[in-house]
């Protein structure tokens, strides 16, 4: 009855004036151009590219919108909406009728797209495939802070304030290192450490309320710089050169490049960030389903689009992770923006760009800058799992009605740097469940970019001599066939139901021990042929290895013959059993009665841990729900204490609750008909159904 109702909840909303939603009022195209000189692409024919600006607006009051953070503290029009505008760029055949009537959405990493400033087939690059398969291919700006030029697409999103005008005043922090810092260092840079980004201007120029350190070393201990050592303002020539500014830095003393210098200031005029996921719900919702904008300016791909799939890499993942987990891949009238998007190359990053002051530009590796935003809050899992280290129950993908199919494909930087490890197992080490509409696959032995040039070279582009970070920078190349076959795989998934090839992705087959000895089995996913590792290991068996906490120098040696077949059945059995080898000894020495009482031991625990991953399944954790025709939303998540015929079980679910108060109430035991801290002995037939 709950499920009919939210239908007929979405049928209605179908009906309502397009005014009452968010959505693109206005489309305005400045530019149209052949692509590549009229190029033809295949039996598409020639493309055309289609620049311009694209106007939105959303209700701040509308449950889907309400995620934005600070969004009730932007500007609104006469309507009581907020208003939005981003650079756009469509890509399509001069012929729509030859085209496959499927949209690629390329979302841009920092403004940047290639396809945006392509002259000839050549800068294509990797995109002639699409082209030749018959995708239109779109892009718009999402983030706010980029300043724009003719080669960007940028969002022009508004600035939050307190009610009656005044500015939003908060901490920020900005970190600056080699990668902002020139080589031969420099006196003054603006306060984002980026010329490419707007910085949130300084409220407060008095030094001494703010906080400036520098270190020798990420983990190095931060030594206080004076406050009459440095100056809000520009300088390019050190301190005489010094001119007052609130959005620039000086230090008199000079930056370094081989230092870690971190500000704390007080900011001012936080952009409303989180609109830039409207831009894309929004833009891609525009596309497919409406046929025209508020002043009947038509939809320049006319009726018939059947599919829209996205990708995005590095920072742009992150992006499109967050992007699922808060919600937007379903817009106002709850059609899904995206049958599939396959995030490339992010590991388990969330760009967080809807926080106050959100600085989508920095990102969180592993060895800088490890303790930012990106790395510290989950959920790292596309599956709701819970958390062992925070114990948040969430994650990535959690609405099932409107939530994509996804491709996520990493490289091995990813595992160093990113944290890519995380989509697989826990904060512990323990697996964590790949929901059934994920795959993840793997670019093996690759650099950040699927590069071929090292870890330290992006997308291939480091030529020798080039990379000052390297000593021994090599020529390297990238790796675009993963990503090209695996669309064809995305949308024979999508539109045909035809399975794709299993997840792909690092995990450790087996460990164990042998004496004194570890023993890893080199598995590919059930390959014939032995994994990347394994050869590097060969080459150079001197290694670190990590168990648990601890960490020591070891030397691997490759096993054969007998050997290779007891050690390999040793661990295939410690793998395949779930009971202890003490336990095992214990039923056999106990009497009939203690070893019936021990069996009924472990298959209460197993029954248990079974029970609980099934109640975490089915346990809602989206904000809000529509239930009799009223909002209720997630509380904090309360412990629920459950009799099954294993045990008791603790499970903490979200309760919810009315805007108005009052009375609470519980989805999951309503949808599994589970009764608080009763006995429930058909617990596991029940969720089953």
């Amino acid at each position: 009855m709950f499920r009919e109702l939210l239908l007929l909840l979405t049928a209605a909303s179908l009906l309502l004036p397009s005014t009452s939603s968010a959505r693109l009022t206005r489309l305005v195209i400045t530019q149209t151009v052949p692509l590549a000189g009229g190029v033809a692409w295949g039996s598409t024919g020639p493309y055309e590219r289609l620049t311009g600006t694209a106007y939105f607006e959303v209700d701040p009051n509308h449950p889907r919108n309400a995620v934005i953070v600070d969004v009730d503290n932007a500007p609104r029009n006469s309507h009581g909406m907020v208003e939005f505008s981003t650079q756009f760029m469509i890509v399509k055949p001069v012929d729509m009728s030859l085209g496959n009537h499927k949209l690629f959405y390329r979302v841009n990493n920092r403004g940047n797209n290639s396809l945006l400033t392509a002259q000839t087939a050549a800068q294509v690059g990797a995109n002639d495939v699409y082209l030749r398969m018959g995708y239109t291919i779109v892009d718009a700006g999402w983030e706010g802070d980029v300043l724009p030029t003719p080669t960007k697409l940028v969002a022009t999103l508004p600035v939050a304030t307190h009610k009656d005008g005044s500015p939003i005043v908060g901490l920020m922090r900005v970190e600056d290192s080699d990668r902002t810092i020139p080589l031969t260092g420099t006196f003054s840079m603006n306060l984002e450490g980026n010329a490419a980004f707007r910085s949130y201007e300084s409220a407060d120029t008095n030094t001494a309320r703010s906080t400036f350190t520098v270190r020798d070393t990420v983990n190095g201990s931060k030594m206080l710089i004076p406050s009459d050592r440095w100056a809000f303002g520009r300088c390019p020539t050190g301190q005489a050169s010094l001119v007052p500014s609130t959005f620039d830095i000086c230090y008199f003393d000079g930056f370094q490049n081989n230092k870690l210098y971190e500000l704390i200031y007080s900011a001012k005029n936080p952009i409303v960030m989180g609109l830039g996921h409207a831009t894309t719900r929004d833009f891609a919702s525009f596309l497919r389903y409406r046929a025209q904008d508020d002043a009947g300016t038509p939809n320049p791909l006319g009726p018939g689009i059947r599919r829209v799939y996205a990708d995005g890499g590095s920072q742009t993942a992150g992006y499109l992770r967050d992007f699922m987990y808060l919600g937007f891949n379903a817009d106002e009238s709850h059609r899904r923006a995206f049958d599939g998007i396959l995030p490339l190359y992010g590991g388990t990053d969330r760009v967080f760009i809807n926080v106050r002051f959100a600085d989508p530009n920095i990102w969180s590796d592993q060895d800088d800058r490890h303790n930012f935003l990106q790395s510290s809050y989950p959920p790292f899992t596309y599956a709701v799992t819970t958390d062992p280290i925070s114990g948040i129950h969430d994650g990535v993908l959690h609405r099932r009605a409107t939530d994509p199919f996804v491709f996520q494909i990493d490289s091995a930087a990813e595992f160093w740097q990113l944290r890519g490890s995380l989509n697989a197992a826990s904060g512990k080490g323990r697996p964590v469940p790949i929901p059934e509409n994920v795959r993840l696959y793997f670019n093996s032995s690759m650099s950040h970019g699927f590069g071929t040039a090292g870890l330290r070279s992006t997308g291939g582009v480091s030529l020798p001599g080039q990379n000052a970070l390297c000593e021994n920078p090599t020529t390297g190349g990238a790796v675009a066939e993963t990503v090209r076959a695996l669309l064809v795989a995305m949308d024979q998934w999508v539109d045909q139901g035809v399975e794709p090839p299993a997840s792909n992705y690092p995990a450790l087959a087996g460990r164990g021990r042998d004496g004194d000895r570890y023993v890893v089995i080199a598995s590919k996913g059930g390959s014939p042929s032995h994994p990347d590792w394994y050869h590097n290991l060969v080459a150079n068996p001197d290694v670190i290895l990590e168990i648990g906490t601890e960490s020591f120098k070891a030397r691997a040696s490759i096993t054969k013959g007998e050997e290779r077949e007891r050690l390999f059945n040793a661990q295939a059995k410690q793998i395949t059993i779930c009971v202890s080898e003490m336990e095992l000894e214990k039923l056999t020495q106990a009497s009939f009665y203690q070893a019936e009482q021990a069996v009924q031991q472990i298959v209460n625990q197993i029954g248990k841990e079974l029970t609980l991953a099934l109640l975490q399944s089915r346990a809602p954790v989206q904000p809000m729900l529509e239930h009799d025709g009223q909002t209720w939303y997630r509380k904090e998540a309360s412990a629920g204490y459950y009799q099954t015929l294993y045990g008791e079980i603790r499970f903490a679910r979200h309760l919810y609750q009315t805007s108005a108060g009052g009375m609470t109430r519980c989805p999951l035991e309503e949808n599994c008909q589970l009764s608080f801290g009763a006995a429930t002995p058909l617990l596991g037939q029940t969720i089953g159904a």
